[in-house]
């Protein structure tokens, strides 16, 4: 607190406090030394959820979740898995539930 200039503390209800979350969990991830320079963060807002502004077509023509579906219905892995891949398959199967 010494470094800082003015601090402020707000109390922010529960329901209102996504960006607090979202901030807390990037604060988390930063490694920063005592004397370096903070990273800049930019904030910004969009009319439509973030993800709309990330959807890309699958190179392989298949929709994004096919190889969920395929190793939940074979227990089989993709050709050419990497260990991290089969990993991240599994996690993402057991919260999978297709429409």
């Amino acid at each position: 607190m010494k470094q800082f200039d003015e601090i402020m503390f707000k109390h922010i209800p529960h329901e209102d406090n996504q960006l607090a979350d979202a901030l807390a969990t990037l604060s988390s991830m930063l490694a920063l030394s005592k004397d370096g320079d903070m990273p800049l963060i930019r904030i910004q807002h969009h009319d439509q959820p973030a993800y709309c502004h990330l959807v890309e077509e699958e190179s392989n023509g298949k929709p994004w979740c096919f190889e969920i579906k395929e190793y939940i219905k074979s227990r089989e892995y993709p050709p050419n898995a990497s260990e991290n891949d089969q990993r991240t398959l599994r996690r993402l199967a057991m919260s999978f539930f297709p429409k």
